[in-house]
């Protein structure tokens, strides 16, 4: 009997194969990883939607139209038993593969009120669904020990023949450039003109005192430094200067006075209230 992995992979990676059979509908990509395995042998990508469940925290729907939410624990397994009772049958059945058709999704935490009691969720998103389910038409087995790949398919197999030729022939093909628009929104100013100059202006002063050798406002400052300093506003100066070991201090003016991170360059960002002399905290 002939194998039912009779398309060969060896160029394609299931991402590539993924991304080159868009007009298909590819709905999810899967690996298959046990237990202290770093290399699956096998990906799945499903082709196509022969079902689909969308919960919402006040409807269901099934196949795009609205249904009757489960309101308990028992519709809601009963909802499920159906939904993958209504899952075709894809062929041909291979044996020891993990997988091979049913639903495949995501499930939101909320969905854990329908088993235990829980207050409700006064944060729910407008639009977002909190469970996402589909069934899919066809199925591609990727074997990454033989690097060959099985189609499986719901209808018959004519159908399966004509679909094999269509997947082979638009894996034969090259990967098109990513559509990207380049287009960009007006750019929002964080700061008023007034309080960028008021800024600059500190740091000239404390440059013309001495006390430091540099000073920049401190959004530029938060562009890579963002988690260190989450309480600094756009009217603080970011101050460096350099004690007598030669290591570099940064610091912000008019804040806390405690240290916030230190690496073993000698570098450290403090929030002072004051310039009295900083040492470096290596």
């Amino acid at each position: 009997m002939e194998s039912p992995f009779d398309i060969a992979a060896d160029l394609d990676t299931p991402v590539s194969a993924y991304m080159k059979l868009g007009p298909f509908k590819p709905r999810f990509l899967l690996e298959s990883v046990e237990s202290g395995e770093r290399l699956a042998r096998y990906s799945f990508i499903g082709l196509g939607e022969a079902l689909t469940l969308e919960f919402y925290p006040d409807r269901l729907k099934i196949d795009g139209k609205t249904e009757k939410r489960p309101a308990s624990v028992a519709e809601w397994l009963a909802l499920m038993r159906g939904a993958l009772e209504r899952a075709p049958l894809l062929k041909p059945q291979i044996e020891d593969i993990p997988f091979d058709g049913g639903l495949v999704g995501t499930t939101g935490y909320d969905v854990v009120r329908f088993f235990e009691r829980l207050p409700p969720n006064r944060a729910e998103l407008d639009g977002l669904p909190q469970a996402v389910y589909v069934a899919p038409e066809s199925l591609l087995v990727f074997d990454h020990l033989t690097r060959r790949v099985a189609l499986l398919h719901s209808g018959s197999e004519r159908d399966r023949q004509a679909l094999r030729t269509s997947v082979v022939n638009a894996l034969r093909g090259g990967l098109d450039a990513p559509q990207r628009g380049s287009k960009f929104g007006a750019a929002d100013a964080s700061m008023t003109q007034e309080e960028h100059s008021a800024a600059v202006q500190k740091g000239k002063a404390h440059i013309k005192a001495g006390d430091i050798y540099r000073g920049e406002n401190v959004e530029n400052f938060l562009d890579s430094n963002a988690a260190l300093l989450p309480a600094v506003s756009p009217n603080d100066v970011v101050c460096r200067t350099v004690d007598l070991s030669n290591h570099t201090i940064d610091f912000v003016l008019d804040f806390r006075p405690q240290p916030l991170a230190c690496n073993g360059r000698g570098e450290a960002q403090f929030t002072r209230q004051s310039l009295n002399r900083v040492q470096s905290n290596q």
